[in-house]
């Protein structure tokens, strides 16, 4: 949904710390794993970030980007969240949704531009979908 420049290692550990409430020590193995093996989804309250290690060319310094993924949402809400906040038909979100679930990722075009659709499988009731502008 979202990506930040955060900066040093120190003020990476700090913004991960105070925005989506991990331990320092759990923070500063989530940089050590993005500069040694690449990006890799970590689980948070609404929904996932992943943390990219980025080198300034021709400088010793280097950058830490936080880029947030979409909640999960159930398939009730996406339907609602498909039709009122993205202005499309029930006919319409519902094929969406149905595509979605089929081949696992769905691109629509809406009056707002274009948003992604990904099916994450069932929770114990429902199925489970985010939905997020596309880049």
């Amino acid at each position: 949904m979202g990506k930040m420049i955060v900066g040093t290692d120190v003020e990476t550990v700090e913004t991960l710390n105070k925005q989506y409430q991990i331990p320092a020590k759990r923070a500063l193995r989530i940089l050590d794993i993005a500069r040694m093996v690449g990006p890799t989804p970590t689980a948070v309250p609404d929904g996932s970030i992943i943390v990219r290690y980025i080198r300034v060319p021709r400088s010793d310094r280097v950058l830490y980007e936080i880029i947030e993924s979409a909640p999960k949402i159930n398939s009730r809400l996406a339907l609602t969240l498909l039709m009122e906040d993205y202005g499309l038909s029930e006919r319409r979100a519902k094929t969406a949704l149905n595509g979605a679930w089929s081949n696992g990722e769905r691109r629509v075009s809406t009056p707002e531009g274009i948003i992604r659709i990904e099916y994450h499988g069932r929770s114990e009731e429902e199925y489970m979908f985010s939905i997020e502008e596309a880049s």
